[in-house]
């Protein structure tokens, strides 16, 4: 599965099912400001993101977050360690692998996570569980 394709097995999980539907109602000003309603193809963008990166570690069930400008966002947090991956709904994609103030992977790319960027994700979300 190619990043950007939506992976029905994500929405097998109650937690991100539920979150997905909270971002997909929300509306222009849901954070009292301009914020921008979540951009669809944004979110059909992570959920492909995210289909490769449950397979990584399933266990690992990543808070999905809006962003202001209708982008969305996922991240994983545990141990000290901190993954997140944002698309933008211009199709920006970045994302970052960090242990504290150490930066492990930080990507941006225009349209497509690379598979090796991606990759690299994966192999590090093992290490945000408790040792």
């Amino acid at each position: 599965m190619q990043p950007g394709e939506q992976d029905p097995g994500v929405l097998a999980n109650d937690v991100i099912r539920r979150n997905i539907e909270e971002l997909r109602a929300l509306e222009a000003g849901w954070d009292g400001l301009n914020s921008l309603p979540i951009n669809r193809g944004s979110l059909a963008k992570l959920l492909g993101i995210l289909g490769v990166a449950l397979q990584a570690a399933p266990d690992l069930i990543p808070a999905l977050v809006p962003l202001h400008s209708g982008g969305v966002q996922a991240e994983w947090h545990g141990a000290g360690r901190d993954v997140e991956v944002c698309v933008e709904p211009d199709g920006q994609i970045i994302a970052l692998a960090a242990e504290g103030e150490n930066y492990h992977a930080d990507i941006e790319s225009a349209d497509i996570l690379p598979n090796e960027a991606l990759q690299a994700l994966c192999n590090f979300l093992p290490y945000l569980r408790p040792s």
